[in-house]
């Protein structure tokens, strides 16, 4: 359980923004880790991992090993290998579920299939699908090559889907809560850096209605000229800041919500009687 955000904004001078709790949830059991869900895959390009957190970790780390090894330098290429990596270890999981106790591998399965009976090749490929779709692991990638800022989001055995023209994307358990503020605001990648941030900062506020998603926040900001990284972690100043404002924008909304309501309910009050309704409404509350 969690929520990750990634957002593109900055127009003509773009500028990449992530965001992300640090839940993480066992079992019944919930806690908030101290170390941030935002990792380097390459230079100027970030994942922000959600679901088994040991498991993705896994798969972050070698894929670190493989961008180093081959020199992988644009951000398709880095997360069409985090996929792969991605998918191969989630194989590797299943069949050394299922198989493995039957003293098979994916290999010797393809081989005896013929030998073995229909409805046993049924049943252990049904239960290699299942477990194969039951991985519920999402991660957003996000960085900057020669090409220019790229969001993307891996899911499932290894599928990925470029965000670039959508502009964000989120994953975990707070993600509607969160693609809902991006949604309501009608964002666009043209919005510029301060007010995008803030709205980033908001989504991940407001998906912490969500079960599982945790109240710390990791804020990452990557720019294209020149490119770098700027890592906020939880309890830096500017998070602070962050806080400050959307404590007192949430007051003052609050304060005219209030007034608002209160200046309905006069209104109300007034078109009931002048209907008649109100006397009529009273005699049946008594």
């Amino acid at each position: 359980m969690t929520v990750c955000i990634g957002a593109i904004c900055g127009g003509q001078s773009p500028i990449l923004l992530a965001a992300s709790d640090r839940m993480v949830t066992s079992s019944d059991i919930e806690f908030e880790q101290p170390q941030p869900k935002i990792f380097h895959l390459a230079k100027h390009t970030l994942a922000l991992i959600s679901g088994d957190i040991s498991f993705q970790t896994e798969v972050v780390s070698e894929t670190q090993r493989e961008v180093a090894a081959t020199g992988i330098t644009l951000v398709t290429e880095t997360t069409k290998a985090f996929a792969q990596i991605y998918a191969r270890r989630c194989r590797e999981s299943v069949e050394a579920g299922v198989l493995a106790p039957i003293n098979l591998t994916s290999e010797s399965f393809l081989r005896q299939q013929q030998a073995l009976h229909p409805q046993l090749v049924e049943l252990i490929t049904r239960q290699l699908q299942t477990g194969m779709s039951e991985r519920d692991d999402a991660t957003v990638v996000l960085g900057v090559d020669g090409l220019g800022p790229h969001l993307a989001m891996v899911y499932g055995p290894g599928q990925y889907a470029c965000m670039d023209t959508i502009a964000f994307v989120a994953t975990g358990a707070g993600a509607r809560h969160a693609e809902s503020q991006f949604m309501f605001s009608r964002y666009t990648r043209a919005w510029s850096f301060p007010r995008a941030l803030y709205l980033v900062y908001v989504a991940k506020r407001r998906a912490e209605v969500a079960p599982g998603v945790g109240r710390a926040t990791d804020l990452a900001v990557i720019t294209t000229d020149p490119p770098g990284v700027l890592h906020l972690p939880d309890g830096h100043d500017f998070l602070k800041l962050l806080k400050s404002i959307y404590d007192e924008e949430t007051r003052l909304v609050f304060e005219a919500r209030s007034k608002a309501i209160d200046a309905l309910d006069r209104e109300l009050r007034i078109l009931l009687t002048n209907s008649g309704m109100c006397c009529q409404a009273q005699k049946e509350v008594a």
